[in-house]
Order: C-alpha cells, then structure tokens, then sequence
C-alpha cells in the first residue's frame, strides 16, 4: 500500500514532466536539459545539508534514547529516498535533453 509521500513524489514527478514539456515548447531539448540540471543541482544541495546535519547530530548521538535514535535515523531514510527520487527524475530530464540537443537540434555540417 502507499503513503502519502509516495503519491507525492509521483505527482511531483508528473508535474516535472508538465514542466519538461513546456520548456520543450519554449527552449526545445535545451530547455529540458535545464531543468534536469536544476533538478539535479538542487537534489545533491539538500543531500549534503542533510550529510552535514546527520553528522552533526551523530556527535550528540550519544545523549538520545534508543527510540529517539530509531526515529531520527528513519526519518533521515525517508528524507533520503526523497532525494534519491528526486536525483533520478533530474538526471532523465538531463539525459534526454542533453541527447536530444545534440541529435536534434544542433546544426550539422
């Protein structure tokens, strides 16, 4: 069964393909290329907030209860699978843009 957060991340993902086809209509493949590059750039901004704060707060590990520990360390697995989502979604975005530029769109001799 799925969670909340799952039926988030698949609207967030439809959304960005809303988003990729607009810019595709506007820029071409450029544009798509762009956003997975945004994306992607914001995706690996907020996993190494969280690395920082994770290893912060492994320093003070010590004075929390195992429950407090467990609970930390799974929201922590949440946060990450949602950038892990988001990583993959930024880097297809990358990917088709980028071959779709050179394929399609830039001159040939």
């Amino acid at each position: 069964m799925r969670d909340d957060r799952e039926v988030f991340f698949i609207a967030a993902g439809l959304a960005g393909c809303l988003v990729a086809v607009g810019l595709y209509q506007w820029m071409g493949f450029f544009g798509v290329g762009l956003l997975g590059l945004l994306i992607v750039f914001v995706a690996i901004s907020a996993d190494m907030r969280d690395a920082g704060t994770s290893a912060h707060l492994m320093i003070d590990d010590k004075r929390f209860t195992r429950g407090e520990r467990a609970e930390r360390k799974d929201e922590l697995r949440r946060h990450r699978r949602a950038t892990d989502y988001a990583l993959m979604v930024g880097l297809a975005f990358l990917v088709v843009g980028s071959l779709g530029f050179v394929v399609f769109q830039l001159p040939r001799r």
